[in-house]
């Protein structure tokens, strides 16, 4: 369950009527002024557009570890580990990998910001 900006709670879902991304991923877009929002495109196979894909981000909900955005897709884990033919039903997560390479790691989209 998400809450909106309007604290309506709701499950997010990976397909829209609209054909927008999910609620939880309408996020402010740091490159515009503070009042602009950047609501988040399907780019296919499950990934999602996201103004700070590339980027440094602090990722707040695991003690503000740094990394760098490296997609908004859902996370395949409880899938069958074998050949995919559909996108995962699960929500968007951010997948994150360590600045200096590494592990990368999953966390929710709305816990990032970008790193200053």
């Amino acid at each position: 369950m998400h809450a909106d900006r309007f604290g309506t709670r709701s499950t997010p879902s990976l397909h829209t009527a609209s054909g927008t991304g999910p609620p939880f991923l309408s996020i402010p877009d740091h490159d515009e002024a503070p009042m602009t929002a950047h609501t988040a495109q399907p780019l296919g196979l499950g990934h999602w557009s996201h103004p700070l894909l590339g980027r440094l981000v602090i990722d707040r909900a695991h003690g503000d570890l740094i990394g760098i955005l490296r997609a908004v897709a859902p996370d395949p884990k409880d899938s069958d580990p074998g050949l995919m033919l559909s996108v995962p039903d699960a929500p968007p997560v951010a997948w994150l990998a360590p600045k200096g390479g590494g592990r990368e790691w999953t966390t929710d989209p709305t816990a990032i910001e970008a790193a200053r």
